[in-house]
Parts: structure tokens; sequence; C-alpha cells
């Protein structure tokens, strides 16, 4: 290896280039209603694809090339693509209660729940393969693609132990691999925030503001992507999840 490096006396070299480029098409849409019954919506939808020569900055994952000498085999999908994304929020000044006085009255009226919800497809995932099987001091080597296989699954076929076809893969071991960079799209994502808050007046302006914020209210399991390391034990195979639901209360005292 060393005798075949450019520059045979040094080792590895770090080398700092602006060539990466990016495409981006997009399709943006936005819908807003304001009033009716105190509610407040906005819908906002995205229909885009992005697409890349490299995976990501030196500082962040590297560029991950096979060949740094050849962008042109380096065009796919990137792994920021996010084909599509739909996003809603709402304010709605509860109307109810708004009659009432007394103690029901500062119970009832005034609250006001609020809220987004967002949902979009998954992003690509980068594949490679483990070693050093080209003898290239390289770990961003991709595997070859087996002819007659589609490496993406049916949605009905899809699970967290097998998320892609894991067959359509092979080890490269003569020359670079035949797989683009990322050719298989990870799981989705759902979820909704909502919150509820409520203001008592305490003396002339002071207010005493109540919130509740529930953070994926619907406790919707949201996938990581799985594994892209073919010879990893765990190749294909998704083992975490984003988090989980979780709630906060507070009080907040306005002057």
């Amino acid at each position: 290896l060393q005798s075949r490096r450019p520059y045979p006396a040094f080792g590895r070299i770090r080398m700092w280039v602006t060539d990466g480029e990016s495409r981006y098409h997009a399709l943006q849409t936005e819908y807003k209603q304001r009033g009716p019954w105190g509610l407040n919506l906005t819908a906002a939808y995205t229909l885009s694809t992005l697409r890349d020569n490299q995976q990501g900055g030196l500082n962040a994952s590297r560029a991950r090339r096979q060949n740094p000498r050849d962008t042109s085999t380096e065009w796919a999908q990137s792994a920021d693509d996010i084909r599509n994304r739909l996003v809603i929020g709402y304010i709605w000044d509860v109307p109810l209660g708004s009659s009432l006085t007394g103690l029901r009255g500062a119970l009832l009226s005034g609250w006001q729940i609020s809220g987004i919800g967002t949902f979009q497809s998954g992003s690509p995932i980068f594949i490679n393969q483990d070693g050093d099987t080209l003898n290239t001091d390289s770990e961003d080597i991709r595997p070859d693609l087996v002819p007659g296989q589609d490496p993406n699954l049916p949605r009905s076929q899809r699970s967290i132990d097998r998320w892609f076809n894991t067959d359509a893969f092979r080890r490269a071991t003569v020359t670079y691999g035949t797989s683009p960079r990322n050719p298989v799209v990870g799981p989705g994502r759902k979820v909704l925030d909502v919150s509820f808050a409520k203001s008592f007046r305490v003396h002339g302006e002071q207010r005493l503001q109540f919130r509740w914020d529930i953070f994926n209210a619907l406790n919707t399991v949201n996938w990581n992507n799985p594994n892209g390391t073919l010879g990893n034990p765990n190749f294909g195979v998704i083992s975490s999840a984003q988090a989980a639901r979780e709630m906060q209360l507070s009080l907040k005292y306005l002057f």
C-alpha cells in the first residue's frame, strides 16, 4: 500500500478541496387560515429531490468517495434528501367557557391548544463494506450490486430485522463497487407535538401561565436508519429509534 501512495514517503494526507456539488429541486406549497372559531392554522408541504456527489463535509463524515479523483461516479440521492415533508402548525384559542364566571369560568375559560405535526419520508442510507478488501486504505468502498436484485424491498416485506434487500449486495474484491452511494431509503417520521396553556390573572397586568407540553404525543415509534455496512452482523437491521413521548409541566410568571 505504501509504495502505491501518490507520495510514498508519507502516510495518509488530509486533503481539503472545495469540489463538492449539489442540485436541489422542489415544489413548495403553504396554506394559512386565520381566525374562524379562534383557530389559526398553517400547513406547508414540500416535494423535493436533492442530489450531490459527496456524503458530507470533511469535518463531518468526510466526503466518503470511493475514488477521490473521480466525482462523476459519485452522483446519487443525498443523505439529506427528504422527498415528501408535511408540517402542520396550529394555535387554537378555545372558545369553551367564555361566558362563564366565577370559579367555573376561571378553570374552564381561556385555554389555548397549540401544536406542530411533522410527517416526512425517510432519508437515503449510505452503503459501504467493512475491511479494506481492495487494499486502498479506505473505509468508504461500496459493495457490488447483484444483477437482477432490487436493493429495495416492497413495503409489506420491510421489518426492523431486514429493512432492505441485503441479498442485493456482494463484496467488491477487484474494482470499486458498482452500488450507488445511497441506494435505499430509511424509515419516515411522524411526530405530533401538543401544548395546553392557560393564563390566570394575578393582579393588574400580572399573570401566571400554566403549560403542559407533550412531545410525540401519540408515542409514535420513529425508527432510525438501519446499519448500512456489508460485513457487519447487523447489516440491514434497525437497532434504535428516536425519542418516545416526553412531557413537561411549567409555570411562567408574567409581570
